[in-house]
């Protein structure tokens, strides 16, 4: 199967104040860093939707396998970008990550196995990573959802879309990234002292975790059947119990 990632960076980081995505972590640009993540799992092609200041985040990605493209609309709301990133995928395209331009801290194995997830049970419309029961990104959404993303409007994110599907898969990783973005000057010095901290925080073992099928509005999801791929003896994996929270900004 074919699983596509896009990257919306077309924000203008109205919380940071700057334009957050040419801030540095690590010594690289955090658009950069998060590209590099997304190009280390097994997503292709890799698409990154620019538009606010597009012309400082194009030389910082210059040199990576994406395909970058610029959104003229990004000042209409993020469902814009949605737009134009689905609009860019090649045809074989069976799925599709979301992801966020400014979460930098995400490891390549959680991505490819929300990936194999999908390839175990492609009939799932989505896919959601949790971490302690809260929901995160990059959520993946399955060709049958790209023609209802066309249809919103505004700061409308893909989570409109999950509500009340009994074909979205939530399941728990062990990877508390998938929560972590760079939205304030605070976020962002939290995200430097966790590379401080772990400069190979990207790089860990593959997550693991117990899914199930889930109506996305609230704690009361059906229970399903246990991901192929979990391992629930280890106290690590066990379901958080916190509010399963539609992904912020998605």
């Amino acid at each position: 199967m074919s699983v596509a990632a896009l990257i919306l960076a077309a924000g203008r980081s109205t919380r940071m104040g700057t334009n957050k995505l040419v801030a540095e972590l690590a010594g690289k640009p955090l658009i950069r860093r998060t590209a590099e993540v997304v190009l280390a799992s097994r997503a292709r092609p890799v698409i990154v939707i620019t538009g606010h200041e597009a012309e400082k985040l194009a030389p910082v990605l210059a040199g990576l396998d994406i395909i970058r493209i610029d959104n003229p609309r990004h000042g209409e709301g993020l469902s814009t970008s949605l737009l134009a990133g689905i609009a860019a995928l090649p045809d074989h395209a069976d799925a599709a990550l979301i992801c966020l331009g400014d979460m930098a801290l995400i490891r390549p194995a959680t991505l490819d196995y929300v990936i194999e997830n999908f390839e175990q049970e492609p009939e799932l419309g989505a896919i959601v990573p949790t971490f302690r029961g809260e929901w995160g990104n990059p959520v993946l959404l399955a060709r049958k959802l790209f023609a209802p993303v066309t249809r919103l409007g505004g700061d409308a994110g893909a989570r409109k879309l999950l509500h009340g599907r009994t074909d979205v898969r939530v399941f728990d990783v062990d990877d508390p990234a998938i929560l972590v973005d760079a939205d304030t000057p605070s976020a962002l010095a939290e995200m430097r002292r966790r590379v401080e901290k772990n400069p190979r925080c990207d790089e860990m073992s593959s997550p693991t975790g117990r899914s199930r099928h889930s109506r996305p509005s609230g704690p009361k999801g059906r229970e399903g059947k246990q991901a192929r791929h979990s391992r629930p003896s280890d106290p690590k994996d066990r379901e958080g119990k916190g509010n399963h929270t539609p992904p912020r900004r998605l």
